[in-house]
């Protein structure tokens, strides 16, 4: 079978479905009693690459300066949670907040940030580890 007859016989359904992990962090299931479950789902090719330009700094002239990586990670968690819960209104308003994305970043540590998103950048597709050796050497 060659790869066209392979792929008229799928499911394009199924290979088109996007890639979803509960993802626990448990720090806040212990804190609250209950598992604080966050139920994440993969992004779409074109907003994960919406979210990763927002992320760009640049200076007066255009030049690209960095990136601010906390706002690229806040914003990939956000767009990825699948839960009601963690965008109620009244959950928003008792922590001070206006977002899902502002709730994340003040309930969420640094190092949960982190492993949330190389959990979601998992479901798109990203290898975190081979990216991480990468980066090391």
């Amino acid at each position: 079978m060659n790869l066209v007859d392979a792929l008229l016989d799928s499911d394009a359904g199924k290979l088109l479905e996007k890639a979803k992990k509960d993802y626990e962090v448990k720090r806040l299931s212990n804190m609250l009693g209950c598992p604080f479950v966050m139920h994440l789902e993969q992004l779409d090719n074109k907003r994960m690459t919406e979210l990763q330009e927002s992320a760009v700094k640049m200076d007066r002239r255009g030049k690209v300066t960095g990136t601010d990586l906390f706002a690229l990670q806040t914003a990939v968690i956000a767009e990825s949670i699948n839960n009601p819960e963690l965008a109620d209104t009244k959950v928003l308003k008792h922590f001070k907040v206006a977002t899902p994305r502002e709730f994340i970043a003040k309930i969420l540590n640094a190092g949960e940030i982190t492993n949330v998103y190389n959990e979601v950048s998992r479901l798109c597709g990203y290898d975190v580890e081979e990216e991480a050796e990468k980066v090391k050497n």
